[in-house]
């Protein structure tokens, strides 16, 4: 899916949830009105994939199945298959690439994000892409395991600017444990904005 203005001057990619779906970002182009001059979005789709929820088989749009721990518990900060998560960042890749050729070349006018699990494969995406882009958008995710270690790798200046969205309720990102996880950004020189949405939980719909 996407939306543009007539001449844009930038590009704003966002990635659904696991389990949700590329529609549920639909509403930015329209909230946001007059602001969105200039900018195109793009809504990529996860491809459906199998996974047991207790015990019962459900399909779902996810960028890759999460791991289980020993006691069957979900690790949402790492992949069951680690080439899920690498095929699709590669094709995350594609589409940067594509989107900054059509903006001449220019991937400093690129804005990356996403929900819950597409945050985290966003920033993953941001980390591993061969240029700086200007922003990563983090909505109530933590980065993944495999991200932590890039961080530090990326060339200077840390021009990328990353803004994380978090809910103070949220039991599945806890807050404390968000914190902690950004901070390799912060030591890394990244500039790290933060929102924190009271009374918010995990998957409550916040117009913020």
């Amino acid at each position: 899916m996407l939306f543009r203005s007539s001449d844009h001057t930038h590009t704003i990619i966002m990635l659904h949830s696991m389990s949700g779906a590329a529609e549920i970002f639909s509403r930015l182009f329209r909230r946001f009105g007059i602001l969105a001059a200039g900018f195109k979005f793009v809504f990529p789709r996860a491809p459906p994939r199998n996974v047991s929820i207790q015990g019962n088989e459900a399909t779902l749009n996810g960028w890759f199945l999460p791991a289980r721990r020993d006691d069957g518990s979900v690790a949402l900060n790492s992949a069951a298959d680690s080439k899920q998560l690498e095929w699709q960042t590669k094709r995350i890749h594609g589409i940067l690439e594509r989107e900054a050729a059509y903006l001449g070349g220019d991937p400093s006018r690129l804005v990356l994000g996403g929900l819950h699990q597409g945050g985290a494969v966003a920033l993953h995406a941001a980390m591993t892409f061969h240029s700086l882009i200007a922003a990563v958008v983090c909505l109530r995710s933590e980065p993944l395991a495999v991200t932590l270690p890039l961080i530090s790798a990326k060339a200077e200046p840390k021009a990328t600017k990353v803004f994380v969205f978090a809910g103070d309720r949220d039991v599945v990102h806890p807050i404390e444990s968000m914190r902690l996880a950004y901070e390799p950004l912060v030591s890394a020189s990244f500039s790290v904005e933060w929102h924190v949405e009271y009374e918010l939980t995990h998957s409550a719909i916040c117009l913020n």
